[in-house]
C-alpha cells in the first residue's frame, strides 16, 4: 500500500489501484493520522479536530489530553474509524487493515505505515541523507538525494482537502511545518549545486532559479546569501552587492530589522574579495542545517552568588529533568510565584542553566515584561514571533493571528527537547498560547501572582530568605570578612531589607561601591524608616520600583475590582498591628466584609499583600513602608476616619469577647454586628478570636492615642482588653500587656484629665508574683483617683475599684488587715451603687483576706455570697475562682472531703474553659488536701500537673511552691536525689524573685 500526502491525498492499494476515499471527514481523519504516522492520537483530540473549532488543542499524541469524547462525538468518531478501516481493507489483504489502523490502549488510534509506504517519510529520510552527504563534502551525491526528496512534492501537501471545513485550522500548523521542511530541502539543494559548480563555474540557470525562488519567498535570507555568492562567483561583484542592498531595503521596510549577521559578513567578504568565497559555500552561509538553522541558546547569564533555595532548586530540577528524559505524557510546566524582588527570576535562570544539557534542542527565554517599570506586558503574538524566529521559521512565514502562530510554534516544537523560560508573566492568559504541546519540552514560568488557572502547572511559592541565608548572600556580594567584622550591624541590614533578595543585593552593591564604609553606617541609614526605600536603590535597581510595577498593574487594569484594590492599598497600611482579617479590612475601607475580602485577595494575587493562612493578611516590612508612603497621599481626615472605624470595630468585638470569656452564656450579637464582621458566639470562639487578635487590639489601642481618637473609645477599648487578658489562659503575657495598657491610660489621663482603670497593672503583677511592682501600680492608681474624683457616684465607684486592686497587691505583702479593710470599703461602695460585679469582686477579696488572716469562719459567708452572685451572673470564670477559694477555706476548717469536692469542681470548670492557670492552681490545692489525707500518690500526681502548667505559663512562684512541696513528698518516699533537686530549683526561683511568701 502507498500513501501520498505531498500533494493531493492519494492512497494506492497493493494492486496499484487508487482507493476511493471521497467522504470529506474520512479524508481529513486519514490526513491527521498520516501527518502523525506511527504515533497514537487521543480520541478526544481527533474528535475536536474533526468537529470543533480548532484553536487551543493540546498535544495530539497525549491519550489523556483532551479526554476521550463523550456521547455523540465519540460515537461519530468510532463510526468514521470503522468506515476508514473498510476502505483501507479494500486495498490490502483480508484482515490487514485492522492491524494498520489500530486502537491504542488509551482509547486513541494509530496508523501503522512502513517507511517506504508514505511519501512524507521518504522525503524526510532523503532530505536528511542529502544534508549529511553535503556536510561530508560529496556535493554531487547530495544533489541526487536532495533532488529525489524535492521531487516527491506534487504541489501543496493535502491540497485537495476542503479549505472551508472547521478543522482546516488544525492543519494550519502542520502544513506550515511541511512547507518549511520543503523550503529547507530546496535551499539545501541550491547550496549543493552551488558547491558542486565550484569557483567561476556558476551558470545563469542557478541564478535564475534563485531569483525565481526569491520572487516567491522574498524574506528568505539564506536564499539571498546564495544569490549573492552565485553572482560573485560568476564574476558579477557589483550585482552581488546590489542584491545585498535590495534585501536590506526589503527587510528594513517590511520588518524594521537589519540583515542577519551572516548576510552582513558575506557583504563585507564580497567587498574585500575574500578568497574564502571561492571555496564551499558553508563559509558564507550555512546550508546543511535542518530547520531550524541553529539551536537557540537564549538563557541570560547565570546569577552570581546564588544563595539558598536548595529545596526549591531540587524540586525544579527533578520535575523538569524527568520531562526531558521521559518524553511521554503532558508537557511539564513549573510556575514560580512570589512578591517582587524575592528572587523568582534568579531561581528560574539558575535552574535552567543546570538543566540546559538535558534539552539539547535549545533553550528559549522570553521576558514577558510584567515586572519592567513603565513597560507594557509582552503580547502573546509578539512572544510567539520571537520564539518562531529563534526556531528558524522565516519571518515572512509567521502567522499574524495568535491561534495560528501558537499552532505553528507547537508544530515546530513537537518532538524536540526544548526548555522554555517565560519570565515575569502577567497572568495565565498571557502564558497559555506560549506553551508547547510536546511532552519532550519543559517550561519554567515566573510570575508575581500564582498561576492557579494554568492547567497542569506545578506551583512553587517563593518567600523571603531566612536570616542565615540573607547574611550569607550579603557576605558573598559584599565580602564575607567585611560582614564577619560587624555581624550585628550586618544582621540589622538584612532585617531592614526585609530578608528580600533584591534589597539585600542592592545593600551589598552599596557596600561594595563604598569600601571605606563600615557596615554599621549602612545599617544606621536603613534604620530611618522614612528614607529606607530611597537608600535601597542603586543604578537601575530599586525596591520601590519593583513595588510600583505591581501597584501600577492594578491601577491600570480594566477590572474595577483591581482598581479599587489599588486605591485600598494605602489605607490598609495604616494600622500598626501585625496583620488583619477581612473584618478589619471592612472597617478600614468602610465596605461590607465580602467586598473588602475580594480587595484583599486581589492584593494577595498582586503580591502586595501576603496571606500566611486563610483569612489573614499582612504586609511585609518593605511593602508596608511603600504602602504608607502611598497612604500619605490620602487626605488626613480620611486616614483618621479609617483608623477610628478600626478602633470602633475592635471595641465592639473585644467587649463581646470579654463577656463570653467571663460567662457561660453566648447571648445574641449586638445590633449591626452582622454588617461589621463575624463575631464570636461562644466562649471557645471568643478565646480563639482573642488569641488571634490580641496583638492587633493592643496596637490599635496604642495607636488610637496618637491619632486623635475619642478618649472615651480609647479607654473603653483598654478596659475591654484587660478583661480579656485576665480571662485569657496565656497569663504569662498579662504583665507586659497590662503595662502597655497602663501607658495608654496615663497618656489619656494626662492629655484629657480622665483617670483610667489603673488597677489592671496591679492585678497583672499579682498574677506574676511581682508584689512590689503591683504595689507601685496600685498606689499610682489610688493617687490618681484621689486627685481626680470629687466624692460623687463616679468617684466612689473608681475609689472602690482602686482599693480592691491595692488590697490584691498588699495581700501578697502580708498586709492582711489593710487588705480586709480596703475590701470592706470596696464592698460598701459597690453595695451603695448597686454594682453587683464590684460587690462580687470585694467579697472575693474579703474572703481571701480572712483566709490569709486564718479566719475561715468569717471567710465562709463572704465566699458563699460571692459564689451566689457569680452563679446568678453566669460568670464561670469567677465561679471557678470562688470554688477554689471555698475549697482552701474548708482545708483550714479541717473539712478535707468537702474541700476536695469544691476543688474538683473548680478544676472541672477550668478544664471546660481551657483555663490552664486555673487548672494549675486547683491541682496544687488538691495536692495539699491529699497530703493532709495521707494520699502521697495522688498528691504527687497533682503537684506534677501543677508544676508543668506553671512552667508552661511562666509562673515562677507557683512553680517554686510546687517544687518545694514535691521535694518534701519525694523525701518521705525515699527518693532523696529527686527531692533535693526539686528543692534546689525551688530555692533558686525564690531567691530570684526576692519574695517573702513562704512556699
Amino acid at each position: 500500500m502507498e500513501f501520498r500526502a505531498l500533494g493531493p491525498l492519494v492512497v494506492y492499494g497493493d494492486d496499484g489501484t487508487a482507493l476511493p476515499i471521497r467522504q470529506g471527514t474520512q479524508r481529513l481523519l486519514l490526513s491527521l493520522l498520516l501527518l502523525h504516522a506511527n504515533q497514537p492520537l487521543s480520541s478526544g483530540w481527533l474528535a475536536e479536530a474533526l468537529w470543533s473549532p480548532a484553536t487551543q488543542l493540546g498535544d495530539p499524541s497525549s491519550l489523556d489530553t483532551p479526554p476521550r469524547p463523550a456521547g455523540a462525538a465519540g460515537h461519530r468518531l468510532r463510526t468514521q474509524v470503522w468506515a476508514l478501516r473498510r476502505v483501507l481493507q479494500g486495498g490490502t489483504e483480508a484482515g490487514a487493515a485492522a492491524g494498520r489502523l489500530q486502537t491504542s490502549p488509551g482509547g486513541g488510534y494509530l496508523l501503522r505505515v512502513a517507511p517506504d509506504e508514505l511519501d512524507l517519510l521518504r522525503f524526510r529520510r532523503l532530505a536528511a541523507a542529502g544534508r549529511q552527504t553535503l556536510a561530508d563534502g560529496d556535493a554531487a551525491a547530495a544533489i541526487g538525494q536532495l533532488e529525489q526528496a524535492v521531487g516527491l512534492w506534487r504541489g501543496a501537501p493535502l491540497a485537495d482537502l476542503d479549505p472551508d471545513r472547521q478543522a482546516s485550522a488544525v492543519l494550519a500548523g502542520e502544513l506550515a511545518r511541511l512547507e518549511e521542511e520543503r523550503l529547507g530541502a530546496v535551499e539545501a539543494l541550491v547550496g549543493a549545486r552551488l558547491a558542486a559548480n565550484g569557483a567561476g563555474a556558476v551558470d545563469g540557470a542557478l541564478t535564475g532559479e534563485l531569483r525565481a525562488l526569491l520572487a516567491a519567498y522574498p524574506l528568505r535570507e539564506r536564499l539571498w546569501g546564495y544569490l549573492m555568492l552565485a553572482l560573485y562567483r560568476a564574476g558579477r561583484q557589483a550585482d552581488a552587492l546590489a542584491a545585498f542592498a535590495q534585501v536590506r531595503e526589503l527587510l528594513v521596510e517590511e520588518l524594521g530589522v537589519e540583515p542577519s549577521p551572516e548576510l552582513q559578513r558575506l557583504q563585507r567578504q564580497i567587498l574585500a574579495a575574500d578568497p574564502a568565497l571561492e571555496s564551499l559555500p558553508e563559509r558564507a552561509a550555512v546550508v546543511a542545517d535542518p530547520v531550524p538553522a541553529s539551536v537557540p541558546r537564549q538563557l541570560p547569564a547565570d546569577v552570581t552568588a546564588f544563595t539558598g533555595r536548595e529545596r526549591e532548586l531540587d524540586q525544579l530540577v527533578a520535575l523538569l529533568q524527568s520531562a526531558g528524559e521521559a518524553g511521554t505524557g503532558a508537557v511539564v510546566v513549573a510556575a514560580i510565584d512570589g512578591m517582587g524582588g524575592v528572587g523568582k527570576s534568579a531561581l528560574a535562570i539558575h535552574a535552567a542553566h543546570q538543566l540546559a544539557g538535558r534539552f539539547p534542542d535549545g533553550q528559549l527565554y522570553l521576558n514577558l515584561r510584567s515586572a519592567t517599570p513603565g513597560a507594557v506586558p509582552l503580547e502573546p503574538l509578539d512572544g510567539l514571533g520571537r520564539m518562531l524566529r529563534a526556531l528558524g521559521l522565516d519571518p515572512g512565514r509567521i502567522p499574524g493571528q495568535v491561534e495560528e502562530a501558537a499552532a505553528s510554534f507547537r508544530t515546530l516544537a513537537a518532538g524536540r527537547r526544548l526548555l522554555l523560560v517565560l519570565d515575569n508573566a502577567h497572568d495565565a492568559e498571557q502564558v497559555r498560547p506560549l506553551l508547547p504541546a510536546s511532552p519532550s519540552c519543559a517550561v519554567l514560568v515566573t510570575s508575581r501572582q500564582a498561576l492557579n488557572t494554568l492547567d497542569g502547572a506545578k506551583l512553587l511559592h517563593l518567600d523571603v530568605l531566612t536570616q542565615e541565608l540573607a547574611l550569607t548572600l550579603l557576605g558573598r556580594l559584599a565580602g564575607p570578612a567585611r560582614i564577619a567584622t560587624d555581624l550585628q550591624a550586618a544582621t540589622e541590614v538584612v532585617r531592614y531589607c526585609g530578608y528580600l533578595p533584591l534589597a539585600i543585593r542592592i545593600a551589598a552593591a552599596r557596600l561594595a561601591a563604598r569600601p571605606t564604609w563600615p557596615v554599621a553606617e549602612l545599617a544606621s541609614r536603613l534604620a530611618e524608616a522614612s528614607s529606607r526605600l530611597e537608600e535601597l536603590a542603586v543604578d537601575d535597581l530599586g525596591v520601590r520600583a519593583s513595588f510600583e510595577v505591581s501597584l501600577a498593574a492594578l491601577e491600570h487594569s480594566a477590572d474595577p475590582t483591581e482598581q479599587a484594590a489599588a486605591r485600598a492599598f494605602g489605607l490598609l497600611s495604616l494600622p500598626d498591628g501585625p496583620d488583619l482579617d477581612a473584618a478589619a479590612g471592612a472597617w478600614l475601607l468602610d465596605q461590607p466584609q465580602a467586598s473588602a475580602g475580594r480587595l484583599l485577595e486581589r492584593l494577595v494575587d498582586a503580591r502586595l499583600l501576603e496571606s500566611p493562612r486563610p483569612g489573614r493578611y499582612q504586609l511585609d516590612d518593605l511593602v508596608r513602608l511603600y504602602a504608607r508612603q502611598q497612604g500619605q497621599e490620602i487626605p488626613a481626615g480620611e486616614r483618621l476616619a479609617a483608623l477610628n472605624r478600626l478602633v470602633g470595630g475592635y471595641l465592639v468585638a473585644a467587649r463581646r469577647a470579654s463577656t463570653l470569656l467571663r460567662s457561660a452564656h453566648s447571648g445574641p450579637p449586638t445590633a449591626g454586628d452582622a454588617d461589621r464582621g463575624t463575631w464570636p458566639r461562644s466562649r471557645a470562639q471568643a478565646l480563639h478570636w482573642f488569641e488571634t487578635e490580641h496583638a492587633n487590639l493592643l496596637a490599635a489601642a496604642q495607636q488610637a492615642t496618637t491619632v486623635g481618637a475619642s478618649p472615651a473609645v480609647t479607654m473603653q477599648l483598654a478596659e475591654a482588653l484587660f478583661d480579656c487578658y485576665t480571662a485569657w489562659t496565656h497569663q504569662y503575657q498579662i504583665h507586659a500587656m497590662a503595662q502597655l495598657v497602663r501607658g495608654i491610660e496615663r497618656q489619656v489621663s494626662e492629655e484629657h484629665g480622665q483617670p483610667g482603670p489603673g488597677d489592671h497593672p496591679g492585678v497583672a503583677c499579682e498574677h506574676l508574683s511581682q508584689q512590689h511592682a503591683a504595689l507601685d501600680c496600685v498606689e499610682y492608681a489610688t493617687a490618681t483617683t484621689r486627685a481626680s474624683t470629687d466624692g460623687g457616684r463616679a468617684g466612689d465607684q473608681q475609689a472602690g475599684r482602686w482599693h480592691d486592686g491595692l488590697g490584691g497587691a498588699e495581700a501578697y505583702a502580708r498586709y492582711w488587715q489593710d487588705w480586709a479593710r480596703l475590701n470592706r470599703l470596696a464592698l460598701r461602695v459597690a453595695s451603695r451603687l448597686g454594682d453587683r460585679d464590684g460587690e462580687a469582686k470585694a467579697l472575693g477579696g474579703l474572703s481571701c483576706a480572712y483566709f490569709w488572716l486564718r479566719r475561715p469562719h468569717q471567710a465562709l459567708p463572704a465566699i458563699r455570697r460571692c459564689l451566689t452572685l457569680a452563679e446568678q451572673a453566669g460568670d464561670q470564670a469567677r465561679r471557678q475562682r470562688v470554688l477554689r477559694c471555698l475549697g482552701t477555706v474548708n482545708i483550714q476548717l479541717g473539712r478535707l472531703a468537702t474541700a476536695i469536692v469544691h476543688l474538683e469542681q473548680s478544676l472541672a470548670i477550668a478544664r471546660q474553659r481551657g483555663d490552664h492557670q486555673g487548672q494549675g492552681a486547683a491541682s496544687y490545692d488538691l495536692a495539699v488536701t491529699h497530703v493532709a489525707l495521707a494520699r502521697p500518690d495522688a498528691a504527687i500526681a497533682h503537684l506534677e500537673r501543677s508544676l508543668a502548667i506553671a512552667r508552661r505559663l511562666g509562673q515562677r512562684l507557683d512553680a517554686a511552691k510546687a517544687l518545694w512541696r514535691l521535694g518534701a513528698l519525694l523525701h518521705t518516699r525515699g527518693d532523696h536525689d529527686r527531692a533535693r533537686a526539686a528543692q534546689r530549683d525551688a530555692q533558686a526561683i525564690l531567691e530570684q524573685l526576692d519574695t517573702r511568701v513562704d512556699p
